[in-house]
């Protein structure tokens, strides 16, 4: 119960606010077959919360809540952090 715990907060809290915030991906916007070829165009790389930015779905209100978020987080001590986790994980299931 202790590594469910432990991996619950991993992802619910660093894993979380690093991939949403700071690791980039493609998403697919078109997809057709010429001929025995499928062809596959995709957007330009682009966080989560960017993608929340951009979309005129997000209320103003929001997106100030999550800018305040993002000014906030340092990747690279959520790398840190993620990483003293991982290393307690694994020495507890390698015991």
């Amino acid at each position: 119960i202790e590594l469910v715990n432990m991996l619950n907060d991993l992802f619910s809290t660093q894993w979380r606010l690093y991939f949403n915030f700071f690791m980039p991906s493609v998403k697919l916007v078109e997809k057709f077959r010429d001929g025995s070829k499928t062809i596959k165009k995709y957007d330009q790389p682009k966080t989560p919360f960017q993608r929340v930015i951009d979309s005129p779905m997000v209320n103003d209100t929001q997106k100030r809540k999550l800018t305040k978020l993002f000014n906030q987080l340092n990747p690279f001590d959520l790398q840190e952090s993620m990483y003293q986790k991982i290393k307690s994980i694994l020495k507890l299931v390698n015991q």
